[in-house]
């Protein structure tokens, strides 16, 4: 009954709270079966890239 809830508060609040610095392996594995486009995707790169490049001259 201890193991249980360790290996279950664990593994639950390392990867929201602690996830990339403690477990690498797991978070990473976690985030892109969770959601491999926006986590790890070109989406987060591109968008705040995208508008700020495009946004600048087009505004200015």
């Amino acid at each position: 009954m201890e193991p249980l809830p360790l290996t279950l508060t664990q593994p639950l609040g390392r990867h929201p709270r602690l996830g990339p610095p403690s477990p690498p392996p797991c978070a990473k594995q976690e985030a892109q079966a969770l959601h491999p486009a926006p986590k790890m995707g070109p989406l987060i790169p591109l968008t705040p890239s995208e508008p700020h490049e495009a946004g600048s001259p087009i505004a200015r």
